[in-house]
């Protein structure tokens, strides 16, 4: 039992010299692509650009970080039935803030964070006409002609996030982030700057 422990230890020091450090100063940026579990018609998939400044490094600790950042999404979907079709697109802009702390993994960063901005959602319904409903001479339901609406909603946008980021080249990272924002979960690709 004590070679196990013996072991573990080894392998967390060995892993604890390597940790992810956080530099003031160090920018990123990335693309993700949204990964939806139920979208019909997905016209143009959750895509995000993101940008992020490390602000405060040993925030609370040396294991411990703040970044300021900035997020545009989009997304698009269409659904399409018998006689009702439906366009939806959405775009969220906004800044961006997240605590980050080292677990002393190579390079690996954990962190969570909260998005404030704008959201935007245009969408457009048209129904085909409808013919009056008769059961015995008498009308059921009424029916009308074809005909489309389209609404516009602007608003005050928020989210919450927690995610990850592997560095795994020099300036290339591998990330992914799981939150209500223009997707539930994105993964993508970041930049060291």
């Amino acid at each position: 039992m004590k070679k196990i422990y013996l072991l573990i230890a080894v392998i967390f020091s060995a892993i604890s010299l390597n940790a992810q450090s956080y530099n003031k100063g160090d920018m990123t940026i990335g693309v993700a692509v949204g990964l939806p579990a139920t979208f019909d018609g997905l016209m143009i998939p959750p895509v995000s650009v993101v940008g992020d400044y490390m602000l405060k490094p040993n925030l609370f600790n040396d294991k411990s970080a703040l970044s300021v950042g900035a997020v545009v999404g989009v997304s698009a979907t269409s659904y399409d039935a018998t006689i009702v079709s439906s366009q939806n697109f959405n775009t969220i802009v906004g800044g961006r803030a997240a605590l980050h702390y080292d677990i002393d993994v190579k390079n690996l960063d954990l962190y969570a964070g909260v998005v404030l901005g704008l959201s935007t959602t245009i969408s457009r319904a048209s129904y085909g006409a409808v013919e009056p409903v008769k059961v015995m001479g008498t009308v059921i339901t009424e029916g009308h002609e074809a005909y489309s609406k389209t609404n516009t909603g602007f608003g005050f946008g928020y989210s919450t996030f927690v995610g990850a980021s592997y560095k795994f080249a020099e300036r290339l990272s591998a990330f992914a982030e799981v939150g209500y924002g223009i997707s539930y979960l994105q993964v993508g690709i970041g930049y060291k700057l």
